[in-house]
């Protein structure tokens, strides 16, 4: 009976309050006060996350009711709180308010809030619970030791948490939150250790992102390295501090800006400086220089550096089609084009952050399927235009032939008419006038009923 006493760990030598670490950092409360959260609850409310049971949105909002429960704390018992989803909107943040009342009741579905107008209540979690026998539940809880204890978490990192948009940086604090935050003997203790692959296995994070968001929060100010062996690196991990007097930038003021320097110029004395521009006779004007501004280069198309302009200039397009053809992403001829630049226009009206990659993806990939007839009708107008544009261009070479001499007209009137036909048909020959042409030349010869003007007519076709 007594071996199994002292098998307990809270019978341990060790464990006793007087054998405790001190921490030299410990606190009776953090700036801007705390808020008990059960470590339970923290394991839960990311396993209904990693489950999809709910959103990342839905657990941030999470976090804002918590801070939404700590302003109220101290309200007089004669007097009832009010709690309005737009309080929480403004913490989260977001476009839609409405997004808010859909989290809250994922949220209660979930069982881990339960919200009222009045009264804002949490799920009360038993030490050991499980549902329905799940192994990731379970491989968290046996993970996470210290789970039976309550995290006083500072109301400045709940409101962080709550505009937190990165999953893998809302893990690290909560992990670290769970090694290195304890509250003992009415003082809040923030040192202690911990690995990011105890982070990554825990949470089913990467350990590289845990890495970069730590050097992240140890960059804001949250987070504090301390000096540490290397033994004890590799066994317990960094040794780390939590720092209860941070304070994030958004809502730490600048504060006014600094006062106006003294030494302000002046315009120079008249009678110290009688060369004054309003009694110069000639002033003397510069030349003009160029203004500084930098112009950009023109530079050719390329595919593996695709810009905006591009995808809106059909002679460059032609080329990263090429390009493209080159590559192998796309097979040659028409209907290869016209998909080619229905990407393009896809990309055009479709891609709102990066509308390049979304039409190198789509060439690259051969994502076909992803485009529509609008896109392909919008293709087809712009290739249309530039065929005719071509075509309007050719007909433009070839409409204005030459004209006739006027001594050519004057020799066909002087002679005969046998003559004038053999002068016609020559002058044909030389200039390759139009229909149009020879119907000016017959008129002013006069002779378009005489037996040569069929003989004209025929030498024309015929050329």
């Amino acid at each position: 009976m007594e071996s199994k006493q002292w098998n307990r760990p809270w019978n341990k030598p060790w464990n006793n309050s007087w054998n405790r670490r001190k921490s030299e950092y410990s606190r009776i409360k953090p700036d801007g006060g705390y808020c008990f959260i059960s470590a339970m609850a923290l394991i839960r409310a990311w396993w209904a996350y990693k489950r999809r049971i709910i959103r990342l949105y839905d657990l941030r909002v999470w976090f804002a009711c918590f801070e939404l429960v700590a302003r109220r704390c101290n309200v007089a018992p004669n007097r009832f709180p009010s709690y309005s989803f737009e309080e929480v909107h403004r913490l989260v943040g977001g476009s839609d308010p409405a997004n808010v009342h859909t989290a809250v009741r994922r949220l209660s579905h979930a069982g881990l809030v339960n919200w009222s107008e009045r009264q804002i209540r949490f799920a009360t979690i038993d030490q050991d619970f499980a549902l329905d026998g799940d192994d990731e539940l379970q491989r968290m809880l046996d993970l996470v030791v210290n789970r039976r204890r309550k995290v006083p978490v500072p109301r400045r990192t709940l409101r962080f948490l709550a505009g937190l948009t990165r999953p893998v940086g809302m893990a690290t604090m909560i992990g670290h939150l769970l090694r290195c935050l304890y509250f003992r003997q009415g003082m809040c203790a923030p040192d202690g250790r911990c690995k990011a692959s105890w982070i990554a296995e825990t949470f089913s994070v990467d350990v590289r992102n845990v890495k970069a968001a730590r050097q992240h929060l140890c960059k804001i100010g949250w987070l504090v390295f301390e000096p540490s062996t290397q033994t004890a690196l590799n066994r317990w991990g960094a040794a780390v501090r939590i720092n209860l007097a941070w304070k994030h930038e958004r809502e730490s003021g600048n504060g006014s800006p600094p006062p106006a320097s003294k030494k302000r110029p002046q315009t120079p004395p008249p009678r110290n400086n009688r060369k004054l521009s309003s009694r110069m006779i000639h002033q003397k004007p510069a030349q003009a220089v160029s203004t500084g501004a930098y112009r950009e280069e023109e530079t050719d198309a390329r595919l593996t550096d695709v810009k905006m302009a591009d995808l809106t200039d059909t002679r460059r397009l032609e080329s990263l089609f090429l390009q493209a053809l080159r590559r192998g992403w796309t097979h040659g001829g028409e209907a290869a084009r016209l998909r080619f630049f229905a990407a393009a226009e896809r990309a055009k009206f479709h891609g709102r952050k990066n509308p390049c990659g979304l039409f190198v993806w789509l060439i690259r990939q051969q994502r076909w399927d992803h485009l529509t007839l609008q896109d392909e009708d919008r293709a087809r107008t712009t290739l249309r235009r530039v065929v005719g544009g071509q075509t309007r261009s050719r007909r433009s070479r070839t409409a204005h032939a030459p004209p006739i001499s006027a001594d050519c007209f004057a020799a066909s009137r002087s002679v005969a008419p046998v003559a004038a036909g053999t002068v016609l048909m020559n002058a044909l020959a030389a200039k390759h006038p139009t229909m149009e042409g020879l119907s000016s030349l017959l008129q002013a010869f006069g002779t378009s009923e005489s037996p040569m003007t069929g003989q004209v007519v025929s030498r024309s076709n015929a050329l």
